[in-house]
């Protein structure tokens, strides 16, 4: 996703959904997974399998995912916000994102706070009514502010992008 490699992420994307992603091991790393395949799933915009992620990962909405020490994925309500966006279920999606900020921020995992501001700004952009606005730009600067504190300057570029354009009053295709 980061390096826009589309062609590649849906040919493995497709290998690992088959069967509703039947094939993929239900061990340690299973919500890993399913978490970083939901993230993938949202960026191609496949509505049938977010339906499908949606509801394998339903029953951990309020965990923070990752193996101790090792690696992290972040919420599960972020990745459900993401796949409920890609449904166009944007009431389901804004608690999701809501669910991610505060268990994020609770815990002081502030790379998945910054990612779920994002996530959830640009779904909020994705509306075609400017009501939120504020509250986009809101969430953008705070994005902001932790990407460019971490050193996350990749993400802090494509932030600042989005910024221009939601402040400049365009509308923004995910």
């Amino acid at each position: 996703m980061e390096i826009q490699r589309d062609l590649d992420a849906r040919s493995v994307f497709e290998r690992l959904a088959v069967d509703d992603f039947a094939a993929i091991p239900r061990d340690w790393f299973w919500l890993i997974s399913m978490n970083l395949l939901s993230q993938v799933c949202s960026y191609l915009k496949d509505t049938r399998r977010a339906a499908v992620l949606y509801q394998l990962l339903l029953p951990f909405a309020q965990r923070n995912v990752c193996v101790v020490n090792i690696l992290s994925t972040g919420s599960a309500a972020r990745s459900l916000g993401l796949v409920a966006a890609t449904m166009s279920r944007r009431d389901d999606a804004e608690r999701h994102f809501r669910d991610s900020l505060e268990l994020s921020a609770r815990i002081g995992a502030r790379p998945s706070l910054a990612h779920t501001q994002t996530n959830y700004a640009q779904m909020l952009l994705d509306r075609d009514d400017r009501s939120g606005s504020d509250d986009v730009v809101i969430l953008l600067d705070q994005a902001l502010a932790t990407y460019r504190e971490l050193g996350m300057d990749s993400n802090a570029l494509r932030v600042a992008s989005l910024r221009e354009r939601a402040v400049g009053g365009s509308r923004v295709e995910g």
